[in-house]
């Protein structure tokens, strides 16, 4: 039986990134760095999903990469601050969350 036995490991994680409004509109600014130790699909698959506990989906977007970009206008965001998680997901079940 092949079974899920390891999570993600995360190298590079960031507790808060300065941006300014000014930020453009699909700029990276931050790409998340991690390894998955199976071997065997879907189990070794990586896919990233952003949350945000207001509007940060609004703002902000995650591929299978982890490249994380501006996804609006960060002159419209209400307030200084943003704050999102991004969650690995396998086999869509998000359970490693950072």
């Amino acid at each position: 039986m092949v079974r899920n036995r390891y999570r993600p490991k995360y190298s590079n994680l960031p507790a808060t990134l300065p941006l300014t409004e000014n930020t453009e509109t699909g700029a990276q600014i931050f790409a998340v760095e991690a390894i998955d130790e199976d071997t065997t699909p879907p189990f070794n698959t990586l896919k990233f999903i952003i949350v945000g506990d207001d509007n940060a989906p609004a703002y902000f977007k995650i591929n299978d990469k982890g490249q994380i970009t501006i996804k609006n206008d960060l002159k419209s965001a209400d307030g200084t601050e943003v704050q999102y998680k991004v969650l690995h997901d396998k086999k869509f079940i998000p359970w490693c969350n950072i």
